[in-house]
């Protein structure tokens, strides 16, 4: 429950924060909003060194989630080849700091891949999830598919193809958007 309330909070204030850019620049507005004024204000200094100061306490859980998630991917230990590791993602995170001037072009590679997932992947993961039989045996029921638990799958079968189509519809209407924006429609 608290995680649910933590992420309404950073959504809200996100998006007020986006809105609230928007609204000050149009369509002039840059990636990184900071960016959009002038360097010489000392309240965009002093947010500058509030972003560095987040940052900096951030960057090392990240990093350590991002390290033990690749070693996954290669199916080792989260410990295995630790500096080897740690030299190399620290490389390559490094080069996208210098590569890539304007973080935008890293939200739009992200948003890309996200847009992917949450229009197509998650969908036919929930899917699969939510069909598959419930696999514990109640006290009371020792048989698996009582009616109570064809209900029960049934019901979840409903509810996943509303999310699913609320999924989908978001995805379409965003990717519509985007490509209005890009193109100037509006």
């Amino acid at each position: 429950k608290v995680s649910f309330y933590a992420f309404g909070i950073a959504t809200l204030l996100f998006t007020a924060f986006g809105l609230a850019g928007f609204a000050r620049f149009g369509d002039e507005v840059l990636g990184n909003v900071l960016k959009s004024y002038s360097p010489d204000d000392p309240m965009i200094q002093l947010s500058w060194g509030c972003m560095m100061v987040s940052t900096v306490f951030n960057f090392p859980h990240a990093f350590q989630r991002m390290r033990s998630s690749f070693n996954a991917l290669l199916n080792k230990g989260p410990e295995d080849n630790f500096i080897f590791t740690t030299i190399l993602l620290l490389s390559v995170s490094v080069y996208m700091g210098v590569a890539f001037k304007d973080i935008a072009v890293i939200k739009m590679i992200k948003g890309a891949t996200l847009g992917v997932s949450i229009m197509f992947i998650f969908p036919a993961l929930f899917f699969i999830y939510l069909n598959e039989p419930i696999r514990f045996k109640r006290k009371c029921s020792g048989d698996i598919n009582d009616p109570m638990s064809q209900v029960r799958r049934r019901r979840r079968a409903k509810w996943l193809s509303v999310l699913c189509v609320i999924m989908m519809i978001t995805g379409f209407v965003q990717g519509a958007l985007a490509l209005m924006v890009h193109y100037n429609i509006i």
